[in-house]
């Protein structure tokens, strides 16, 4: 689609209010208003089309506090000026599918918000982490075992996190359950642990963050029976 560059943030976010676009590019030092500024701007705005914009930060200095800045005020991704076309290229491509599937998750639920299970995609896949243990039914029961260990930690501190409001902690829970959900193959889950880290970083809307959490908690009990299965089956077979 087209693109536009303008200079001035402000000017920026009204181009945004009456354009559609696929993804901004935000430089970090700019006048008027500096590019964490204008990132809470679009973060915090009343139009969904606005707000959910993919973000790349781009400058020609990063510390490690620009980092934690701008997961701070929800920008997805940046990049170090100078850069070269094929690793802006990268960069953009990877945002752009991120949120295409994060788009196709939302759609996925009903007017409740809760989310459609589909059945031609199981809630887990237990084969390939099956495969990696060289067909070791012990160490996959030891993995298992991890896992649920690692998901009720999940789901008491987030519970926790919820009622005190500790937006960060939520965030960081949700982050650092998304490798033992991979493991698992555990695509609605992951993709509901994506949405909790992702409003816990922009909106910050409570009300949204627990309902991802119930679809969590309505979820995951549903997997770990499919687990405890598909554990059974692979046994009966080696």
């Amino acid at each position: 689609g087209a693109a536009s560059i303008m200079s001035n943030g402000v000017k920026g976010v009204q181009l945004l209010e009456e354009n559609k676009f696929d993804l901004i590019l935000l430089d970090l030092r700019l006048p008027v208003l500096d590019g964490f500024d204008i990132a809470k701007i679009i973060r915090g705005h009343q139009s969904n089309h606005v707000k959910n914009t993919p973000i790349i930060a781009v400058s020609a200095d990063f510390t490690a506090d620009d980092r934690k800045r701008c997961d701070d005020v929800g920008i997805n991704d940046f990049i170090l000026k100078p850069y070269n076309s094929k690793e802006l290229a990268h960069k953009i491509h990877a945002q752009l599918e991120i949120y295409a599937k994060e788009q196709s998750f939302d759609s996925s639920t009903n007017k409740n918000g809760l989310l459609k299970v589909v059945k031609d995609e199981p809630l887990v896949n237990l084969q390939p982490l099956f495969n990696e243990c060289h067909n070791n039914v012990e160490l996959l029961e030891e993995l298992i075992r991890l896992f649920r260990v690692n998901i009720l930690e999940f789901i008491g501190k987030t519970k926790t996190h919820l009622q005190t409001r500790n937006f960060q902690g939520i965030d960081f829970a949700a982050h650092k359950i998304k490798s033992s959900l991979h493991m698992m193959n555990a695509k609605s889950l992951t993709e509901i642990s994506q949405q909790l880290s992702n409003i816990s970083k922009t909106s910050k809307d409570l009300n949204e963050l627990e309902k991802q959490y119930s679809n969590f908690i309505e979820l995951f009990p549903i997997a770990d029976e499919l687990i405890e299965k598909s554990l059974h089956d692979l046994k009966r077979k080696t």
